[in-house]
């Protein structure tokens, strides 16, 4: 996040910076759907965009 946000223009956008936001999710099962990991992720990113630019969140544990 810190090197994307560091980036110097062109990496802006109309004058806009760029960060990112990133959802991770953790697979300890290794049994674990591929599908299900993906939409923990989705959901951690969702939040992190909800709680403001550049951030990480990650998602509950699969027993959650």
């Amino acid at each position: 996040r810190r090197a994307i946000e560091a980036l110097p223009p062109p990496a802006a956008l109309h004058g806009q910076p760029v960060t990112a936001s990133l959802g991770v999710a953790i697979v300890c099962d290794p049994d674990t759907c591929a599908a299900d990991v993906q939409v923990r992720a989705d959901l951690a990113l969702y939040r992190a965009k909800a709680e403001g630019r550049n951030r990480v969140c990650m998602a509950p544990s699969e027993a959650a």
